[in-house]
Order: C-alpha cells, then structure tokens, then sequence
C-alpha cells in the first residue's frame, strides 16, 4: 500500500504542511530507464520516490554521462529554480513508485517558510554533500574505490544486499569503461566480498565492502 509518508522527506513534515500538501501528490509508477526530464528543459515536477530509485546525471565533455547523486525513499529530484532549466537529467535506476507535485506548488509551500522550507534545507545540504563526495571521489579515489562506493550508496537505498544492476548501469553512473567495472568487481568477487550473476550483484559481506572504501583497494587486491 502506498502512502507519501513511505518517503522520509514527506514524513518529516509537520502535520499542518503535511496535510496542505497531500490533495498536490500524485502517486506515479516509473520504469527502469525511464527519463523523468532531460537536462535541456524546465522540470515540472518535484518527484518524491517512496520504492524507486532515481539518478541525476550530467552530460561529460568527452561524452557519456555521469551520476551527480541518487535519491530514494528519503529523496527528492527536481529541485532548482521554477522557470530554468535543470542542469541535470532524472534517469530512473530502479522501478517503483514515486509521488509528485507541481514545480508550481512546490515553490508556494517553499515560499510560506515554514516546514517544505525546511525541509528544502536540508535536501540542499544533502545533495551538497554527496556531490561533494562524488567530485572527491573522481579526482582522489582509484576506479576500484568508485565501484566500492557506488555499491555502499545503492545497498543503502535498496535496504537489501542485492544489486540488480549490470556492470554497464554502473560504468554509465561513474562515466568510466564498463571493463574497468568489471575488473573491480572480479577482483571483489575472488575475495568474496560480493558474487555476480547476470544483471545482479550480491553482496556477501558488507563490512569488507566498508573496509575497501578507505584503503587503497588496489593493494588489498594483490595481497
């Protein structure tokens, strides 16, 4: 059964907020690949996924495209200025379920000042923060740690140690080559950090996927 407050942002709310807001939400389903809006146009929407998974991502100058963050069930996508357009694409990673609500009626609870006020807050300093760790990652983490870290993320929104993505979804997210994905994830495998199978990746113990996020994973891959 679907409810907004399934989303933590929404069952943050205070009651009042809450329940102004609620007759706005729509309860949409998303599909795997689906683009909710493309980085060239205005976002209509502000999307609140309750049991889907959704990506922003950038276009790179050398082509492809990289991940600037991933919202889940305490998410929220769409957040940028009523009438520009959004410097990023929504990409939905996992299908599921979402509410949504007008770019229109997004801003006038923003403006009141009160709880989507706040709660626009700390969506900003959180989204912040991961891109933030994502820039970190690229300039200082080896191809190896990306993946490590990458996993810890979708492990975290999923609630579950099954990753039903493919090493191609990850080398797009990271903008890397898949065979380089496909290494770092071999290399975890033979020490039975995690196990692949088609289209899925299990992983068998999350604290020796903690402990390869802050070493030098190459090293700890030839001893």
């Amino acid at each position: 059964m679907q409810s907004p407050k399934l989303n933590g942002l929404l069952a943050q709310l205070p009651q009042v907020d809450y329940e102004r807001l609620l007759p706005h939400l729509q309860c949409i389903h998303v599909d795997k690949g689906q683009v909710l809006f493309h980085g060239d146009e205005p976002c209509m929407y502000r999307y609140f996924p309750t049991t889907c998974i959704i990506a922003a991502q950038v276009e790179l100058t050398e082509g492809g495209t990289a991940e600037i963050f991933l919202a889940g069930d305490r998410g929220l996508v769409g957040i940028h200025n009523l009438h520009h357009k959004s410097f990023y694409s929504a990409v939905v990673r996992k299908a599921g379920f979402a509410y949504r609500c007008t770019a229109e009626v997004f801003r006038s609870e923003v403006l009141r000042g009160e709880g989507m006020f706040q709660l626009m807050a700390h969506i900003t300093c959180q989204l912040v923060r991961e891109i933030a760790q994502r820039l970190v990652d690229k300039t200082f983490s080896s191809i190896d740690q990306q993946v490590v870290h990458w996993l810890l993320n979708w492990q975290m929104l999923v609630h579950t140690d099954h990753v039903a993505v493919t090493h191609t979804t990850i080398a797009q997210a990271l903008g890397v080559r898949r065979e380089a994905v496909t290494i770092a994830l071999n290399n975890m495998a033979r020490q039975g950090v995690l196990s692949l199978g088609r289209g899925s990746i299990h992983i068998l113990s999350h604290k020796a996927l903690l402990d390869l996020a802050w070493v030098d994973y190459g090293n700890v891959a030839r001893t």
